[in-house]
């Protein structure tokens, strides 16, 4: 409205009217020329109340404010000036330009608080942000997110909850803003209990309660709520799917939570929930540092024990220590029904009148049931109780310590079966975790260790018994020398077999019995086997004591300490006279056989049963250039690698004694010194009553073999590593485009706003079109960028996981409001995906946004989504009303840039539908579409139902 006589050009006038932002104009001495209705009704009066009177005797209480200062500096120097102005009634920040007009000046002036919550969210959510990535614990976490997130959302108190191990309670980390009785008495909340913050961890959903739903939706809040709470948000705190806990904000007002205070709550809480899950590990890491250390202190102290006894008390010790429990029990399996004697016993001062407690398990119920599954078992009281293998004590109920949860470790021996288990009961805090059981496990590895340790000495000593009685009873020769070597005292064995005496046997005197052309060989394989403390087997002939020179075999093996040296040697003669005239009768049948192997390319060689080899092709001789007299016996280990020998000697002496087929790589030297990889293959042949008689083996050369994929393992690593770095290089590429290609756009952007706002209705009509060509131009370029850059994105920052489509749906049909009204969307049951969320909701907007744009004018959008489960895969179907497609651009659509229509008749960048494509095939799906122009069109996709692995 006007001053009554005033002229302004009507087209002005209808525009200024119009105008959605309060507007005014006044003269060089500040009165209204011109209020429009929007800025009288912010200042609380009309257009007829300010026309024609003095700004400052209208609202003198602005005098001396920088309104006041503002609009001075406009009316003296006539530059336009641009600021922000916080409004007390009704309160509200305004965004405020006023510029020179005739002799005064015209404001104009916007409501920006929206923007300006905005900022403030932002700046809180980037301080809390930085408040929590210097948090270390829990309670500092919490803290920081609470002080951060309270003031910003106007909440008056904030609860943080965690999840307890094993999910079946929240309980309380932190609180703030709550004074009365009633908040004191929160710690614990079992997950049945029907609470906003449990709802929202099951559902991994917000959840947003007004005053006027909080009792009917939650009655149980009548007796946790405060009695200032008038309405609640309760957020998730998820980490990779994973609910930790909640947090929970109570305001003292009813309200409504709006989409932007809804997304900064959310925000607030995926930061919390990062900061929460970091505090853990940190706080794990910690604790699992103390426990190593522990661990090792009690390892010393349990290797420091002498007795199986002393060992016992010290394991019980320590296993109560650790975990922190009144009750510690270890006992040991005696027998093959897991009957346990109670071997140690350790409680603490509140469990003193037990200490004497003896008794001894019949090796049933739930003890035998952890000793049979060799595995351990943690139960609260009440999981204890009700187990169908716990049978209480019976008649010893008086005379046991009563038992409070149980947590129980078998004790595993080196071979697997199951020596006995540790027991422990009643918990100092709390009931028995999964930590505490890790721990104990460790505990009981140690122990067992120990235990069998223990039990090995006295086997040791009764072993010794036993081979006595052996020796004396075996038809071998069996003997023993001290470490050096040579024999001292007497040797019955070697004294009845050979007739030598005890003198003539003495030092190296046995060698007399040796044959003679035998003797020089004996003694060099003998001096070899001695320096390097190995297996010594050797064939030769000795005298018996009625003259006879009887073919044996030899085997002596060292007897070392704990520290590699020799205590003693042990020796077997066995007589294999018979053995070997068997063995020349079959010579002349292996001669053909032999002449076979000899044209064979492998390398190819015989044994006897117990592994002494007696004849190698010739290809073998050719390989080593080696000798048969070189080669006999164990001659081969001359041809291995040093470094490998004692592994070789090792392994293969295990395969001879499985007398089962084998093969093992080994280095073999050739005649030239060059090592090379050959893959040994060995089988053993039996007789017809299926005794081991021979063993056949070949030596086939792979050193090519190793090479080449030594080499194909370098060069798959090497492009790996090249796809890596290159993915990383466009990821970053993409990045720094948008940025570079934005940064000269908002700058052409303002420019052009600028003139259109300042010239508009100055200049002629062309001009007003071609700037808006230009912002619209400018406009169109920032989305393609931004599309582009998705596109980019499809496939380099997926996180899949199990989705409920549905909620995407409605989440998809909110923030299309705007562009759904007057639509009609309907939809069934849709089935969960196995997807990435943030992709499959880019895909159902492109797709519903773009059903309800290229419609005909006139008609009302129709919209139906429906899906079906078709094996591992969900197939969706979206039917619209809209112009449809001609079949030839059936495929064309689908194509990056690719437009069917001009952007005067339907706006967009042609990028939409290829990042749906992109997206789709990305999941292992695909999608295809079927159209009737004028009629409308069916967009057919699929991905992977709920519970696959396919995306």
């Amino acid at each position: 409205m006007t001053i009554p006589g005033l002229t302004l050009n009507p087209d002005l006038l209808h525009l200024l009217d119009g105008l959605a932002d309060p507007f005014f104009v006044v003269d060089g001495e500040w009165r209204y020329t011109y209020v429009n209705a929007h800025a009288a009704g912010i200042m609380g009066v009309t257009p007829q109340d300010l026309l024609g009177k003095v700004l400052w005797d209208c609202f003198p209480e602005a005098r001396g404010t920088r309104l006041d200062e503002e609009y001075r500096r406009v009316m003296a120097t006539r530059e336009a000036r641009h600021f922000d102005l916080y409004y007390p009634a009704p309160p509200m920040w305004l965004e405020v330009r006023a510029s020179p007009h005739g002799e005064g000046i015209a404001v104009h002036f916007r409501d920006i608080s929206g923007r300006r919550l905005a900022d403030e969210r932002r700046e809180a959510l980037l301080a809390a942000t930085l408040d929590l990535a210097k948090a270390s614990t829990e309670g500092e976490v919490a803290e920081a997110a609470l002080l951060a997130g309270l003031p910003v959302l106007g909440a008056y108190g904030g609860t943080i909850l965690r999840l307890t191990e094993g999910g079946s309670a929240l309980e309380v980390v932190h609180t703030r803003g709550y004074d009365d009785e009633r908040s004191r008495t929160w710690h614990r909340f079992p997950m049945n209990t029907p609470l906003p913050a449990i709802d929202a961890v099951h559902t991994l959903q917000a959840v947003f309660v007004r005053e006027g739903e909080l009792l009917a939706r939650y009655p149980a809040l009548e007796q946790h709520r405060s009695a200032r709470t008038r309405a609640l948000a309760a957020l998730p705190l998820v980490v990779e799917g994973r609910a930790l806990g909640a947090l929970t904000l109570s305001f003292d007002t009813d309200r409504t939570f709006g989409g932007a205070e809804r997304g900064f709550a959310m925000s607030l809480a995926g930061q919390l929930a990062q900061a929460l899950g970091r505090a853990r590990l940190q706080e794990t890491q910690a604790r699992s540092a103390r426990q190593l250390r522990d661990l090792a202190g009690a390892a010393l102290s349990i290797n420091a024990a002498r007795t199986l006894e002393g060992a016992l008390r010290v394991i019980t010790e320590q296993a109560r220590t650790l975990v922190g429990a009144h009750q510690a029990v270890v006992s040991l399996s005696v027998g093959d029904n897991w009957a346990q004697a109670i071997n140690a016993v350790s409680l603490s001062d509140k469990y003193a009148a037990w200490r004497e407690y003896e008794g001894t398990p019949d090796g049933s119920g739930i003890y035998a049931l952890v000793c049979r599954l060799n595995a351990p078992l943690r139960l609260t009281q009440a999981e204890l109780e009700a187990h169908p293998d716990y049978k209480g004590f019976g008649a010893h109920a008086g005379k046991h310590p009563p038992m409070r949860g149980w947590l129980a470790v078998p004790l595993v021996g080196r071979g697997g079966q199951n020596i006995g288990l540790i027991q422990l009961s009643d918990k100092f805090e709390g009931d028995f975790t999964a930590e505490d059981e890790s721990v104990l496990v460790q505990l009981a590895q140690l122990a067992a260790g120990s235990v069998e340790n223990a039990r090995a000495a006295q086997t040791v000593r009764d072993s010794e018994a036993r081979y006595r009685s052996l020796v004396e009873a075996t038809s071998q020769m069996v003997w023993s020398t001290p470490p050096s070597g040579e024999f001292e005292g007497d040797q019955p064995a070697w004294r009845a077999f050979t007739g030598q005496t005890i003198a003539e046997l003495q030092g190296r005197g046995w060698l007399g019995a040796v044959h003679p052309e035998d003797r020089d060989r004996v003694l060099r394989e003998w001096t070899r086997a001695y320096a390097a403390k190995t297996l010594y087997q050797v064939e030769y002939r000795l005298r018996r004591a009625d003259g006879e020179y009887r073919h044996v075999l030899v085997r002596v093996v060292p007897v070392k300490g704990e520290g590699g040296e020799v205590r003693e040697w042990v020796g077997t003669h066995t007589d294999i006279t018979e053995r070997k005239a068997a063995q020349a009768a079959l010579e002349g049948r292996d001669a053909e056989l032999r002449t076979m192997i000899d044209a064979i390319p492998q390398l190819a060689w015989m044994a006897d049963p117990g592994g002494w080899i007696y004849w190698y092709n010739q290809r073998w001789y050719d390989y080593t250039g080696t000798t048969f007299e070189q080669m006999q016996g164990w001659g081969w280990r001359d041809v291995h690698h040093p470094e490998h020998i004692d592994r070789v000697i090792e392994y293969v002496s295990e395969k001879w004694a499985a007398g089962q087929p084998w093969e093992g790589t080994f280095l073999l030297r050739s005649r030239d010194g060059e090592y090379r990889w050959f893959l040994t293959r060995a089988i053993p042949l039996r007789d017809e009553r299926g005794e081991l008689v021979r063993w056949f083996g070949t030596n086939t050369d792979i050193t090519e073999e190793r090479h080449l994929n030594e080499t194909l393992e370098a060069r798959v690593a090497e492009r790996t590593e090249q796809l890596v770095r290159s993915n990383r290089e466009l990821e970053q590429f993409a990045y720094v485009a948008s940025h570079d290609l934005k940064a000269p756009l908002r700058t052409v952007a303002s420019y052009v706003q600028l003139l259109q706002r300042k010239y508009r209705g100055q200049l002629d009509d062309q001009a007003d079109r071609y700037i808006a060509f230009t912002v619209d131009a400018v406009e169109r370029m920032n989305v393609l960028i931004d599309d582009v850059l998705a596109y980019s994105r499809v496939g380099r920052e997926t996180r899949v996981a199990n989705v409920d489509t549905g909620r995407v749906l409605r989440e998809v049909l909110e923030n299309l409001e705007d562009a759904l009204r007057g639509a009609r969307v309907t939809c069934g049951d849709l089935p969960d995906v196995h997807a990435d969320e943030t992709q499959l909701r880019q895909v159902l907007q492109n797709l519903i946004g773009n059903a309800v744009k290229f419609q005909p004018a006139g008609r009302t959008p129709e919209v139906d989504l429906s899906a079906e489960v078709q094996g591992n895969a969900v197939h969706f179907t979206l039917r619209d009303n809209g112009i449809g497609i001609a079949p030839q651009h059936f495929e064309r659509i689908f194509g990056v840039f690719q437009r069917l229509h001009r952007r005067e008749e339907f706006n967009g960048t042609g990028v939409g539908l290829a990042i749906v494509k992109k997206i789709v095939e990305e999941h292992g799906g695909r999608i295809w579409v079927e159209s009737r122009e004028g009629v409308g069109t069916t967009f057919h996709f699929t991905f992977p139902a709920a519970g696959t692995e396919q995306a």
